[in-house]
């Protein structure tokens, strides 16, 4: 199932839960009402870990490199200025965006939902970029699948991930 399927499903009330990227919970609560959706945000599960694995491949950043021609960097200076400026930081939680500001982590203080998705995501480390993450994502989205509409056990599905992931690195664990 796609995300646009799921997204479909959820809005139905086929499913109560959807898992999805934090920006979607503004917009849920934007068009809830339509579908009778009162949104609540949990905490994704962690088994024994102390901390949240926040796996992600897509990185927002910003920067200035070696720009020789004056006009473009005082361009690029000024757009950077302009999205860190604290004042932008609150035009962020129209669109369910976080700040990278540590002054700005607080922009969501009044709403339950997008505070405990800001909390949960201060205490989260993103994993180092694998030169084959698409095939590795692709293992464990299909071992989740295979668990949820095939009956496959979690221990079969995280041993059948473990060994079909192991080829993509130069060690074997045992």
């Amino acid at each position: 199932m796609g995300k646009g399927q799921a997204f479909s499903t959820f809005l139905s009330g086929q499913c109560a839960v959807l898992l999805a990227d934090a920006w979607m919970a503004q917009y849920i609560k934007n068009i809830g009402g339509q579908y009778g959706i009162d949104l609540a945000v949990a905490a994704y599960p962690r088994g024994e870990a102390e901390m949240p694995v926040y796996m992600n491949d897509i990185y927002y950043s910003y920067g200035l490199f070696k720009q020789e021609d004056p006009l473009k960097k005082k361009a690029c200076a000024e757009l950077i200025n302009y999205i860190t400026d604290a004042s932008f930081t609150q035009d962020l939680t129209k669109f369910g965006y976080f700040s990278p500001r540590k002054s700005g982590s607080m922009i969501y203080g009044g709403d339950d939902a997008m505070y405990a998705i800001n909390r949960e995501l201060s205490y989260a480390e993103n994993l180092p970029r694998h030169k084959n993450w698409q095939e590795i994502d692709a293992v464990i989205q299909y071992n989740i699948k295979e668990m949820l509409n095939s009956g496959k056990s979690p221990e079969k599905a995280l041993e059948d991930m473990k060994t079909q992931v192991n080829k993509y690195f130069s060690y074997q664990d045992d």
